[in-house]
């Protein structure tokens, strides 16, 4: 009869637990460059006007599919142009702030080219967004209060995922804005 327990050899335990540091420096490596992620729409979020602006339009958006409950391909749509328009406005911010500091605060005909061009991405994407909003409007009219139903549930799901990071991020905001965190500070 075999023993049952049979101890590894030390080499393979030694091996094993640098494969898991590895592992838990690449974990970690990535959710800090999730956090850095969320600190740029976080610091876009409040130092933006137009994101603002675009969040709120995301919110109204998406309260409306959860209570009128559209197909979920309308859904799929309306996140996609969300997410869309919200990542334009990501890289315009991006592109104003490298901009002004190449261009050291002062006007300079390529930065207004750059930060324009930037700017008008925006604007036509915010503009497919609006027309995805209409036809989600005039497709469900007449609208029905469809809040606690199971209709479209694939959609529902999809509306308030997208609502819950939405507001998250805001209420995040808003709470690095009220106690004066700075922008540029780590976590």
């Amino acid at each position: 009869m075999k023993p049952q327990h049979t101890r590894k050899p030390q080499g393979n335990i030694k091996r094993n637990d640098c494969r898991s540091a590895a592992a838990n420096r690449e974990t970690a490596r990535f959710f800090r460059a999730f956090a850095f992620a969320v600190h740029g729409i976080r610091d876009a979020l409040i130092a933006e006007r137009n994101m603002k602006i675009h969040f709120a339009a995301g919110t109204l958006v998406f309260l409306f599919n959860l209570v009128v409950r559209p197909p979920s391909i309308l859904v799929a749509f309306t996140v996609l142009a969300t997410a869309m328009v919200v990542a334009a406005e990501l890289v315009n911010t991006a592109v104003e702030h490298i901009t002004n500091r190449v261009a050291n605060n002062t006007w300079e005909a390529f930065a207004k080219t750059a930060k324009d061009a930037a700017a008008g991405a925006v604007l036509v994407l915010s503009f497919g967004a609006f027309c995805v909003a209409i036809y989600l409007l005039v497709s469900t009219y007449p609208w029905h209060w469809r809040l606690f139903t199971n209709v479209h549930g694939l959609g529902a799901v999809m509306s308030l995922a997208f609502l819950c990071g939405l507001c998250a991020i805001a209420v995040y905001s808003a709470t690095a804005k009220r106690t004066g965190k700075d922008l540029n500070e780590e976590g």
